[in-house]
């Protein structure tokens, strides 16, 4: 009962607040080589001297979001819209306030997640490509027969990497199964040899059918965008 109270606790945080909280962070003269460092696509480095500073930084200007239901998915969200004034990317507080109020959360339940974009699934396949996890996929993909001998899940570090891009693009709005769904449905038809790769153009023909080629549920189908 608990988890289900849990699950339905609205979070109140608006667009405005978040924004509020990415200007605090993108014009922080300490954080500066940060976030140049990190542009859109890195990570933060988990340490005192990186991600330690950008987490008091944004505790001390706004201590009262720290605490709401889906705190850690909008204060990355915050997080990945302060990278984006370093590269031009965001150009009036109106485009701002429609990037967050696209993906912000306001409980925990994934049914109420909205459906992400083809761009950003475009974005994640790119990453995946550069990953270790895809690397090790790979790896079980040469040595397939053995891997079904020995019922070696290939895709058993995958919550790694879907953390990673929740946390890199503030993506907690579209919710953590979504994203593993997605992934997951790519890798399966490399897997089954329906593609020979997952190359940006792979990736583009897959997104024009996404029904058919992808076998993605309603729910997960991606927008246009």
């Amino acid at each position: 009962m608990s988890n289900e109270v849990d699950s339905d606790r609205y979070d109140p945080t608006t667009p405005e607040e978040l924004l509020a909280v990415a200007k605090h962070l993108a014009t922080d003269p300490e954080l500066d080589a940060i976030f140049r460092r990190v542009g859109l696509h890195k990570p933060f480095n988990r340490t005192p001297d990186e991600y330690h500073r950008v987490i008091a930084s944004r505790e001390a200007f706004a201590p009262h979001l720290h605490d709401r239901a889906c705190s850690t998915d909008n204060l990355f969200l915050a997080e990945a819209l302060a990278r984006r004034p370093h590269r031009g990317l965001i150009s009036s507080d109106t485009d701002a306030l429609a990037f967050l109020a696209d993906r912000i959360r306001h409980v925990q339940a994934e049914s109420s997640c909205s459906r992400l974009l083809e761009s950003e699934i475009k974005i994640i396949m790119k990453n995946l490509l550069d990953s270790s996890f895809f690397q090790r996929f790979e790896e079980y993909r040469r040595r397939k027969a053995e891997v079904i001998r020995t019922d070696i899940d290939p895709y058993e570090n995958i919550s790694a990497f879907v953390g990673d891009q929740l946390w890199i693009y503030g993506l907690g709005g579209r919710g953590w199964s979504q994203i593993e769904r997605i992934v997951i449905s790519f890798l399966n038809r490399l897997w089954f040899d329906v593609v020979p790769d997952l190359s940006p153009a792979t990736v583009e023909r897959m997104l024009d059918s996404p029904r058919e080629c992808l076998l993605l549920r309603d729910d997960d189908l991606p927008r246009k965008g």
